[in-house]
């Protein structure tokens, strides 16, 4: 596997040879009738099992959502996202050309799992923004029970009290937005996760989970579209709408996002 001192935006991983992928990604992207070949973000690459997958290294990932659906309807089996991009971080899943349920996998564990791994940490940019999760109506103790961490992610990870239930991060500041998908059960039915993430100082998004599955998104980027699959875009949180003012009603300590 080349090494790489780019860091993906999210990878399509695939139940194909490196071969199929990659004529369909070249038949999808790459126009035959254009005269100058344009700068090719992304490369395929091959796994230990039978699958291969697309890293992409343009920020904007903005052909995640396009490429997924075609390559699902040529391919047998499941078709994946794993999203880096950390507007829309997250493991989603397409069979036959429809999006199907989002995978509560990290896409650093899918892709593991699945025999293609991102590069090692080491290997990519180091630059990431604060995340932290909210968990409104829920206690620690009940939240800390159903996430389903590895030992590393354990000791990073922190579940703490909160004026709303529970405030979730890391300490190595490691995007948690995807145990929002892991708060979930009987005793969780009625409780909101808010999975807020801060970059560049002045671009807020939020997921907000209900019972594991995401209901609606916020953004404070008006360049974004409507957000991931599955997911309502709202245009404010509990009323505010500008960075501040959300951060003041989930009640965020400004260290936890950068500040």
């Amino acid at each position: 596997m080349r090494k790489t001192p780019r860091s993906p935006t999210y990878a399509i991983i695939a139940p194909a040879t490196t071969k199929q992928l990659l004529a369909l990604v070249e038949k999808a992207l790459e126009s035959p009738d254009s005269d100058d070949e344009p700068d090719r973000t992304w490369e395929i690459v091959g796994g230990t099992k039978q699958y291969a997958a697309l890293w992409d290294y343009d920020p904007a990932g903005d052909n995640a959502y396009v490429l997924a659906p075609m390559v699902s309807r040529a391919v047998r089996g499941t078709v994946f996202i794993a999203q880096l991009n950390k507007y829309t971080y997250g493991s989603y899943a397409y069979e036959r050309g429809q999006a199907g349920d989002k995978v509560l996998e990290t896409p650093e564990k899918l892709a593991t799992r699945l025999g293609v791994p991102f590069p090692p940490r080491a290997d990519i940019s180091s630059e990431r923004a604060w995340s932290v999760c909210v968990v409104e109506g829920a206690v620690p103790e009940i939240v800390n029970s159903v996430l389903d961490l590895t030992p590393e992610d354990r000791a990073v990870v922190k579940v703490q009290p909160h004026p709303l239930g529970t405030i979730i991060f890391a300490s190595d500041e490691s995007p948690v937005l995807g145990v929002g998908g892991m708060v979930k059960g009987d005793a969780l039915e009625h409780a909101m996760t808010y999975a807020i993430e801060r970059s560049h100082g002045d671009v807020l998004q939020i997921w907000i989970y209900r019972d594991g599955d995401v209901i609606s998104f916020f953004t404070t980027d008006e360049s974004l579209g409507l957000g991931p699959p599955r997911a309502d875009r709202t245009w404010d949180i509990k009323g505010a709408r500008e960075i501040d003012g959300i951060l003041a009603v989930l009640q965020i300590p400004p260290a936890l996002l950068g500040q």
